[in-house]
């Protein structure tokens, strides 16, 4: 049985991809605008986000060089590896998320257990970098992926009890936060989903019908990066919103 994928829907898939490798900026832009309205966890999550999409930018480029011939003549299959850029875009994306919460819970509870669990979360990522999952060896840092997603996610939910007991429900969609923490539930739920799906199959070179369908994967879950973009972009929209608000 033939499983190939038709070609309008690989080329889609590639498409999508690189859409997605610039779409972040534009939610920059836009936070970069209202930048007087910023609150704390903003400004963190501003500042990791423009990291994220330079570290992003370095993957890519690295990517592209990779498929040069006189690139791999200088530097030898193990010489360089574009892995040690995709652990750190996990790492900062996830660490950059925990910050922010950090400051946007109002718990000293939640900051306690925080300012203990983030060296125990740094120290996974540096043996699921360097022992579990070597960059060097072309390993996906999985165990660093889902313990510091898995953070992000509860202490996104944590911010939706707070919302609700500080604010009216009418009051909630004008908080920039509340968009935010949808938009990091979204991402990271899809990474842990299909980013995982895809780093199996690429790991497992027998798995030749899942690598044949790595494109659709890759299709599904940059679509849902570019929601979560989209989402982003709303919540910088809000920001000085209920400043405005309070005044008329």
């Amino acid at each position: 049985m033939d499983y190939t994928l038709p070609n309008w829907l690989q080329n889609a898939g590639i498409t999508i991809y690189w859409i997605c490798q610039f779409a972040l900026l534009y939610p920059l832009w836009v936070a970069w605008q209202r930048r007087e309205y910023w609150t704390l966890p903003v400004q963190i999550l501003f500042w990791s986000l423009v990291a994220l999409e330079i570290n992003c930018f370095f993957l890519n480029t690295f990517n592209q060089l990779d498929t040069s011939a006189a690139f791999k003549a200088r530097f030898p299959p193990h010489g360089i590896s574009t892995w040690g850029f995709a652990h750190l875009q996990g790492n900062i994306r996830g660490l950059g998320y925990i910050a922010v919460y950090y400051y946007a819970l109002q718990s000293q509870t939640i900051r306690r257990v925080l300012r203990s669990w983030i060296p125990v979360l740094v120290l996974i990522a540096l043996l699921d970098s360097f022992y579990f999952n070597p960059f060097l060896q072309f390993k996906h840092n999985e165990y660093t992926e889902f313990s510091q997603n898995i953070t992000v996610i509860v202490l996104s939910l944590l911010y939706f009890e707070q919302l609700l007991q500080q604010l009216r429900t009418s009051q909630i969609e004008r908080e920039p936060m509340f968009w935010i923490s949808i938009s990091a539930i979204v991402q990271l739920t899809g990474v842990l989903v299909f980013g995982n799906i895809i780093n199996k199959i690429l790991a497992d070179t027998h798995f030749t019908i899942g690598r044949t369908f790595q494109a659709l994967f890759g299709l599904v879950s940059s679509s849902i990066t570019l929601v979560s973009y989209v989402l982003l972009t709303l919540a910088f929209y809000q920001l000085g919103r209920q400043q405005k608000m309070a005044l008329k």
